[in-house]
């Protein structure tokens, strides 16, 4: 992405991603990958959540990285109003998180 350019290129790929860690989620956050900053503040976003509520409620992961082709899967059966167009989705760059508490979703 740059200024001239708003899309993010079908062709990038995050070179840092990983897989993300932590013990204070819902579900197994090792099935959802970010890029390695973004995966570090979020486990400690879910600590620092779970801890807040005594561990009886914790963040689950709902979606992370998403590859340009899931992204138009998911673009071709969902309105512009709650899906991203491929090219504009922070999940594509390995930014984004759908989140839920205690295997629900936040919408």
């Amino acid at each position: 992405m740059d200024e001239n350019n708003p899309f993010i290129s079908s062709k990038y790929k995050p070179n840092d991603l990983v897989s993300i860690t932590s013990h204070f989620t819902y579900n197994d956050a090792s099935k959802f990958w970010l890029r390695e900053k973004s995966a570090i503040q979020f486990a400690d976003m879910a600590r620092a959540f779970a801890n807040t509520f005594n561990f009886k409620q914790k963040l689950s992961i709902v979606s992370a990285y998403r590859s340009p082709t899931f992204q138009a899967s998911l673009s071709k059966n969902c309105s512009i109003t709650r899906c991203a167009s491929v090219g504009t989705s922070e999940h594509e760059a390995g930014l984004a998180l759908d989140l839920g508490v205690n295997g629900g979703n936040i919408l």
